[in-house]
């Protein structure tokens, strides 16, 4: 075999491979919940409170996930460990969006001083926002929530 022919046929071959750098981003389709009420219902920990500052950051599906120090009001659903008072929760972001628009192109949910009810998941003892989307919700003190807690619990 030619010594041209080689090179030409390993070149066919190897370079399909040249874009396929090694990823550790995964494309995620989340489920789109349509209220409050379905969030909780999907959701181990439904939280009201404020967020209070910042935590580091995790990576979640191959993309950063700030975590941040929230202040709980009460707890709607689920358990948090003990008496706390505070958990640190990671904002879930957004996949595949490119290097231009990054994992919040519509701004951190969780990058809010406002009172806010979160739809958490637990995930090997952290918390984290049940979507990039459905994750956080308003609750201006005073006013009722947009789903019965009371009755999602029979």
């Amino acid at each position: 075999m030619r010594p041209g022919l080689v090179v030409g046929v390993l070149a066919l071959l190897v370079l399909p491979l040249a874009g396929c750098a090694e990823s550790t981003s995964v494309c995620v389709d989340y489920v789109d919940f349509e209220t409050p009420a379905a969030a909780a219902a999907g959701v181990a920990v439904v939280v009201v409170g404020t967020v209070v500052g910042t935590a580091g950051q995790r990576t979640i599906y191959g993309e950063p996930a700030p975590v941040h120090r929230f202040a709980i009001e009460s707890v709607l659903k689920g358990d948090v460990p003990g008496d706390a008072t505070e958990i640190d929760v990671a904002s879930v972001p957004q996949s595949c969006n490119g290097e231009e628009r990054g994992p919040f192109p519509d701004g951190d949910p969780l990058d809010t001083g406002e009172r806010v009810e979160l739809f958490l998941r637990v995930d090997d003892a952290a918390y984290r926002t049940i979507t990039p989307w459905d994750g956080v919700e308003p609750a201006p003190a005073g006013k009722p929530l947009p789903w019965d807690p009371a009755a999602a619990a029979d």
